[in-house]
């Protein structure tokens, strides 16, 4: 059996040395949490999934956005104007398949995907964003859809 001084210098050891590895966990835990603290993740959302789903979008350093669409509508479409809100802007540099998205309208066939390039994100779309494309479908029927960004 241990004796009591025995017990008590292990006691006395586990106060000292666990006390030091408690603090020493709590610094690198807040130094994880300081130095890589988290940036927000970024989500995109069609206002109708069904005809205009969200395939694929990447954010590069610079924050410029890409962003792969497909056309679900099932018929060839022709895209008259993208308008930008909040924290999306493509306006001045923007591409739809390589083309500039001044030079409408743009033709997108059934099926074919709709790849969007170097449109600026702004603040993360911390404070919402959206692209609204306004198009004409394979009935001659003027229809638009919204594409939101947001931060989570």
């Amino acid at each position: 059996m241990f004796s009591s001084r025995k017990a008590q210098a292990s006691l006395e050891y586990l106060m000292i040395y666990g006390f030091a590895l408690v603090i020493i966990a709590g610094v690198i835990g807040i130094l994880v949490f300081v130095a890589d603290a988290p940036i927000p993740e970024v989500t995109f959302s069609s206002s109708d999934p069904t005809i205009f789903p969200v395939k694929g979008v990447s954010i590069d350093s610079s924050s410029k956005l890409s962003a792969v669409l497909k056309n679900l509508t099932g018929g060839r479409i022709s895209i008259k104007s993208i308008s930008f809100f909040g924290g999306l802007d493509g306006s001045s540099s923007g591409l739809l398949n390589a083309e500039s998205l001044s030079s409408f309208p743009i033709t997108v066939g059934t099926g074919d995907e709709m790849r969007f390039e170097n449109i600026n994100l702004s603040d993360n779309c911390s404070t919402g964003g959206a692209m609204e494309i306004d198009y004409t479908d394979a009935d001659g029927l003027n229809r638009s859809v919204k594409i939101s960004c947001s931060a989570n």
